[in-house]
């Protein structure tokens, strides 16, 4: 219960906010609008609300894990897009603890790089705040229960230099504990949620917390009947749902009396209310397509208890449906101070093109050609080109002459018909690892001959490669070129193939012209252009330090698993929730694994050998 007293200065607060926001012409958000949040029986209400039920809705961002990618998104501009330009009220900035924490291969979360992953979240809490609209400090963990990991947690909920420092904002909420792994009973993560909301009150701060419950946040009817303790009484259930895995009226497999909607339903009957800080159209694996139909049977469900949620996955790749935006869409590619950046429906993913929808109203038809592109304004890197990797071509009866000085390759070519049906062509490449890093595309400067660039994929047939459905004119001087991935077409006469960055291990340059025509071509300055642009590299030299002491390769090749291990070592395969799937035991060697019995979606991989390891995503199809 809220004092007399409580409630007229939470008015008077709230006028003073609105005025000055007047004042300097911005619109109120829903933090002076609702103000602080709390439990009231089944619902979540606000200081300012008269006890009525607030619902709220916006973005998930995905891990703040370093180098994953979605952590060059943790930024003021994102924030400032989702407020302008799709509607937020209220933003899941989820902190990277760990993907599974048993498993230490995989770094980069707050337990290996904590100030990093701190500083990201801080960011777009501080963004979110500046902005009037809600935040929510996920402790984005799978393991959290476990003794070293609810300690950091404690530390991370109250220490004033972390999430402590927002303990009594009213626009912060905590979450405790995302998505307990399926083989943690309510046993364990109700006596880790006592000992942190424990000590989070006992450090004077009231702010709503939302507490996970087993099974990847599906038994939330359990967790509210059994309640953790909390003095302020203050606490919400967590419930997350992927529609096309979780139909709203489909049995749950582990009680299949329930329905995921009784699930919630029981949790509310409890007096317990129920907050979805993490949705999603498909089945969070990319093995699905969206299932439209089940998400607005969920969103009527939710709309009608008035029940808050947020959306994943607020992030662009070459990994995961559930992102916002294509890889050649992020917003990161060009001006991000531009709403249309962050705003065009041709850009998103399906599932982003729905959530916009769901926030905005807003009609998402776009045509389905390739779109006008906006000038690419996104990161680079340059991609180091040797003479050991370097190779050339040409039909039977033409010459060419080749070389490759201070970082510049130089074709002189003479065509000729020879014994060639066709027009006569001559070309030449380089071997270059991780292209799929560059997730817009690539990048280069030429002179010279009228030419097209190729990206050789290794489960393609006959030569038929992907090549840029622009081919590029001759020039006399240098000219800067940058081809997207959504660029690249097979020619017509090859055997299709799905084109899949991740088979890519050579970019090659081709000039084709009737018989007798001679010319030269010059490339230089070849980029990476895309969101871990500076992990590309020329492939190692032989006797390279990696390949001497771990693992020298890890690709997706013909279909396989590709891994070369310098000692005995290991490989593990983990889902995008975290959960693995699969280990391989290896000894020295070069290795060829296949993947084909794991169920259709994208992994992460992890071989590690030694002090090495590698990581790599991948999908099996």
């Amino acid at each position: 219960m809220i004092g007399h007293k409580r409630e007229v200065l939470s008015l008077k607060a709230t006028l003073f906010v609105i005025l000055a926001l007047s004042a300097t012409g911005v619109s109120a958000g829903p933090v002076s609008q609702y103000g602080r949040l709390y439990a009231a029986g089944g619902k979540i209400a606000g200081e300012n609300s008269n006890n009525a039920a607030v619902q709220l809705k916006g973005p998930s961002m995905q891990w703040s894990v370093s180098g994953w990618g979605s952590d060059r998104f943790f930024i003021k501009e994102t924030v400032d897009a989702m407020v302008d330009g799709w509607n937020a009220q209220i933003i899941r900035a989820p902190l990277g603890v760990d993907v599974n924490k048993r498993d230490k291969n995989i770094t980069g979360g707050y337990i290996s790089k904590p100030e990093e992953n701190w500083e990201r979240v801080k960011m777009v809490v501080d963004a979110a705040i500046a902005r009037d609209i809600y935040a929510i400090v996920d402790w984005h963990s799978h393991n959290a229960h476990e003794p070293d990991v609810a300690a950091l947690a404690v530390d991370f909920f109250t220490n004033p230099n972390r999430a402590g420092g927002y303990g009594n904002n009213p626009a912060v909420i905590f979450e405790i504990y995302n998505e307990p792994e399926d083989d943690v009973n309510w046993a364990g993560v109700k006596a880790y949620s006592d000992k942190v909301i424990r000590a989070i009150r006992g450090a004077g701060f009231k702010n709503l917390i939302l507490v996970g419950s087993p099974y990847w946040d599906l038994q939330t009817d359990i967790a509210a009947n059994d309640p953790p303790g909390d003095p302020e009484n203050n606490i919400a259930f967590a419930f997350h749902f992927y529609a096309a895995e979780h139909s709203i009226d489909k049995p749950f497999w582990l009680d299949k009396s329930k329905t995921f909607r009784s699930i919630v339903q029981g949790a509310l009957d409890a007096g317990k209310p129920v907050f979805v800080s993490e949705w999603g159209t498909n089945d969070a694996t990319d093995a699905t397509a969206p299932d439209f139909v089940e998400t607005d049977k969920w969103h009527a469900f939710l709309n009608a208890n008035k029940i808050s949620s947020c959306a994943w996955g607020l992030t662009a790749s070459n990994y995961n449906v559930l992102d916002y935006w294509t890889r050649i869409g992020s917003p990161l590619n060009y001006d991000i101070k531009s709403l249309e950046s962050w705003t065009n429906p041709g850009m998103m993913t399906a599932h982003g093109r729905y959530i916009y929808r769901w926030l905005t109203g807003k009609d998402t038809a776009y045509s389905s050609t390739i779109p006008v592109l906006p000038e690419y304004k996104g990161p680079k890197a340059p991609i180091a080109l040797s003479s050991y990797d370097l190779y050339d071509y040409t039909n039977d009866g033409g010459t060419t002459s080749l070389r490759l000085e201070n970082g510049t390759a130089r074709l002189t070519y003479s065509l000729e018909q020879g014994d060639y049906e066709y027009t006569p062509y001559a070309g030449f490449g380089f071997d270059i690892d991780k292209l799929y890093k560059c997730e817009y595309g690539i990048g280069y400067a030429y002179k010279g001959g009228a030419h097209t660039v190729r990206a050789e994929q290794g489960d393609v047939d006959d030569y038929a490669y992907h090549s840029n459905l622009m081919p590029t004119d001759e020039a006399g001087d240098w000219t800067e070129v940058t081809v997207p991935w959504e660029l690249f077409r097979q020619p017509e006469w090859g055997v299709e193939v799905r084109q899949d960055v991740f088979k890519v291990k050579a970019l090659s340059w081709e000039v084709e012209a009737p018989a007798k025509t001679a010319g030269e071509l010059f490339i230089k300055d070849v980029y990476c252009l895309g969101y871990d642009a500076s992990s590309a590299s020329a492939r190692p030299n032989k006797g390279s330090s990696t390949a001497k002491n771990g693992v020298s390769s890890v690709m997706m090749f013909g279909g396989a698993l590709r891994v070369n291990m310098a000692q005995s070592g290991q490989v593990d395969i983990f889902n995008l929730k975290g959960g693995k799937v699969k280990t391989f035991k290896l000894r020295q060697g070069a290795h060829a694994l296949k993947l084909n019995a794991l169920p259709k979606g994208t992994y992460l991989i992890n071989a590690k050998c030694g002090t090495w390891s590698r990581s790599i995503k991948t999908s099996v199809k």
